[in-house]
């Protein structure tokens, strides 16, 4: 292997000894990261991602699990396959719990193994130290990494990187001695990478670039001229290994970077996160890779302006942006061409940069893609870094009375650089603070519009979030997203017409046409109107048939209209689509109760409880069960409140009647008997949550909302925690106007369970 210029000085002592130098070397870029990203530790989940990958994902939340393990291998909708990233999300779960800042933390510190890993590798193949920690540092500090590092969802592409470093550190030690076991090793690292993110399909060609230069397995020499002859004057050769010989080598490589762009290409498509042509034309596609190059040469000098999402451009962008941008890239490329001999690093740099780019071009295209993204940076910058730092190692060279200057330069650049990305790293602290700032940047970015209107409505604080979603609206008339949103904000505000217009124009405009319909049917079961709801439900199945929460909600409606065969029908094929799902677990089983199957619904309940623990209808309804099976308590439940009242009679300690008779006299419009029955059922069981719950419930439909908030708030204190049902439940809709309501939820939030509600 070749070894290219020194540059490492010796002035005796301990720290002239290479270990230590690089020991301390690495104890910096360590000490920087901490620095810059330590804040971390006090950031938020996101919304946008984050809730996805991590804090609304009940398969991560439950750590590491064979559950988890076949989760994590599996396909899902809108994500890419990465299953190492998935369990990388369930360990975090395992040891910090649903501590955010320790998960992102985590980031942090293999953004600085990244950088330590980098620096390793410059200097063990190049043997030039200063240089390889500059362009370290430079790595280390740069504000384009901020977002790869604080947005946790970005877990991927730090990790994918650490697999990637490792690779870079493995093929010198490859080449040294080549054998089976080493490029096995190298192998199992590329897989393990292509795991966590499939950006490293462009390995192998880096890794060709590499054997021209640091490693010198191949190089330029000139064509002796001949006698008589001028046309051979500045002409090359390739020396060294036959370059066939180097290209088969990588070929097992370039297999398994093809198979991973099939099996992402699959899930995109099983997904549903694939963007046709005819939605995004190729000819648009390609003129944004040409601009992008400049664009992202633009930000790595540049970094102001930095957001988290830039939208894609709507129609053909400047003929003067491309054909700039081309020459530019023309340029650059015939200028280090032509220092291919005297400075291969610039020719290996520029290509680092163009080719590892490639993925992210958005040629092909899945999910909500962006004009540009500073995460698609985080690996192949290195190339520009790696330009920018030798460089100024050569220069330094030919003149020392320029070394001080260049540097007091890179001191200045690295400070400002660092000041600029800790500054960055503030505007990721929660997702009011990160769209706030990209809607600073660009205040037509309607993807940021339409975050900050959610996290406000989540806030109950709708008056707030109407004038952003009418920005967004403004951008995109016909977006689904905007309008469903739009209809969550009219529903807060007690406006329900408009609101159910908008979730009619979402549901016209939706592209599958199946979310905004899901919505719909959703808005239209709490509404009451089963039969206009169930007309939804099916709409999403006839376009989306695998559509699990839908098959849900149709069995819960179809129980409502007696549809029994109907109802166990879709119930069954959700737990064949989702077999954890516990809502659907205690809906089947109560449905199996009512049709004289109790053993049936027992195990069902039992695996609910499986699944969820603390779990309070599948409690509920396995004590229910316990009690039919002791003397006195056989026999079906009867349906009607005045045949329940005599069952009453002669079971007055009867909990389980009582509850029934205060859900039967509820939905018949018999507030305040429904209250009498759950006050003597909180007698009988007073520490039973739900009791109080479903008092809460009923005070609230008589408009009593403080009397409501007292006893949701004593549900909370005893346990109650099925925080979707009551972010959902329309019998609490007066409730959730009122600021204690959210008071409420944030000083008892936790982890809890669901209802056999209809939900989304």
């Amino acid at each position: 292997m070749h070894l290219t210029g020194g540059g490492q000085e010796h002035a005796g002592g301990l720290l002239s000894r290479p270990s230590v130098q690089r020991a301390v070397v690495c104890l910096v870029l360590v000490c920087v990261v901490g620095l810059i990203y330590g804040q971390v530790v006090h950031h938020e989940f996101l919304l946008f991602d984050d809730n996805h990958y991590v804090n609304e994902n009940p398969m991560v939340r439950r750590g590491l699990s064979m559950e988890g393990l076949r989760y994590a291998f599996g396909f899902h909708s809108k994500t890419y396959w990465h299953p190492v990233t998935w369990l990388s999300h369930m360990l975090d779960v395992e040891l910090f719990g649903m501590d955010s800042g320790m998960h992102h933390l985590v980031n942090a510190f293999l953004h600085a193994v990244n950088a330590c890993l980098l620096f390793a590798f410059l200097h063990t193949a190049t043997g030039a130290f200063w240089p390889s920690a500059a362009a370290a540092l430079l790595f280390a500090v740069h504000p384009l990494n901020v977002d790869s590092v604080a947005w946790l969802a970005e877990r991927k592409n730090i990790l994918s990187s650490t697999f990637w470093m490792l690779c870079l550190l493995a093929y010198p030690w490859y080449v040294r001695k080549r054998t089976a076991a080493r490029y096995t090793a190298l192998a199992l690292l590329f897989v393990a990478g292509l795991l966590a993110k499939p950006m490293l399909v462009t390995l192998p060609f880096v890794l060709l670039l590499l054997d021209y230069w640091p490693l010198g397995r191949i190089s330029l020499g000139r064509v002796q001229e001949r006698p008589g002859k001028k046309n051979g004057r500045g002409a090359f050769r390739l020396e060294g290994e036959p370059p066939g010989r180097l290209l088969a080598e990588k070929v097992p490589l370039f297999v398994l970077s093809g198979a991973s762009i099939v099996v992402s290409s699959v899930s995109l498509r099983v997904g549903g996160m694939m963007v046709e042509s005819s939605l995004t034309p190729m000819v648009l596609r390609i003129q944004n890779a040409v601009v992008s190059y400049s664009y992202y040469i633009v930000k790595l000098l540049w970094p102001s302006g930095l957001t988290f999402y830039y939208p894609f451009p709507e129609s053909a962008l400047p003929a003067w942006q491309v054909i700039g941008s081309l020459t530019l890239v023309a340029s650059v490329s015939a200028l280090v061409l032509a220092y291919a001999r005297r400075a291969p690093y610039l020719v290996v740099g520029w290509l680092w940069y163009l080719g590892t780019l490639v993925p992210v071009l958005g040629i092909v295209q899945g999910g909500l893609w962006p004009q540009i993204a500073e995460r698609f940076m985080y690996i192949p910058a290195i190339g520009l870094f790696v330009c920018a730092c030798f460089g100024a190692r050569d220069l330094a060279a030919r003149s020392r009375a320029a070394v001080p200057a260049i540097a007091c330069a890179a001191a200045v650049v690295l400070v400002v650089l660092s000041g600029l990305s800790w500054k960055q790293v503030s505007y990721w602290k929660d997702s009011y603070i990160m769209d706030l700032r990209a809607i600073e940047v660009n205040p037509k970015n309607y993807v940021a519009l339409v975050n900050l209107a959610v996290y406000l409505c989540n806030k109950n604080r709708y008056e707030e979030a109407l004038p952003y979603l009418k920005k967004a609206l403004e951008a995109h008339p016909t977006d689904n997203v905007v309008l469903s949103t739009l209809a969550r904000v009219y529903r807060g505000l007690g406006r329900q017409e408009e609101a159910m217009r908008y979730l009619e124009e979402a549901a016209r405009y939706d592209r599958q046409g199946v979310e905004a319909r899901y919505d719909l049917g959703l808005y239209l079961a709490e509404k009451g109107d089963v039969d206009r709801a169930i007309s939804q439900f099916e709409q999403v199945l006839g376009r989306e048939p695998h559509h699990v929460l839908a098959h849900y909600n149709l069995g819960v409606l179809m129980a409502k209209k007696g549809r029994l065969d109907e109802s166990e029908r879709h119930l069954r094929t959700c737990l064949e689509l989702k077999p954890d799902e516990v809502d659907c677990l205690n809906a089947l089983g109560m449905l199996l109760v009512t049709r004289g199957k109790p053993s049936e619904a027992e195990a069902l309940f039992r695996k609910a409880l499986t699944v969820d623990p603390r779990n309070a209808d599948a409690q509920n309804n396995l004590r229910a069960l316990a009690g039919k099976k002791q003397p006195g308590g056989a026999g079906a439940v009867p349906d009607d409140s005045e045949s329940i009242r005599r069952r009453l009679e002669k079971e007055p300690g009867n909990a389980r009647l009582l509850q029934l008779l205060a859900v039967r006299l509820a939905g018949k419009g018999d507030l305040d008997g429904a209250l009498d029955a759950l006050g003597s059922y909180m007698k009988l069981r007073p520490d039973d949550p739900a009791g109080y719950y479903n008092a809460a419930c009923v005070h609230a439909k008589k408009g009593e909302v403080d009397k409501a908030l007292d006893l949701l708030g004593m549900a909370l204190d005893k346990g109650f925690s099925d925080w979707r049902l009551i972010e959902t439940d329309p019998d609490l809709d007066h409730a959730r106007t009122s600021p204690r309501f959210r008071r409420l939820l944030e000083a008892h939030r936790g982890a809890g369970g669901a209802d056999g509600a209809p939900r989304g």
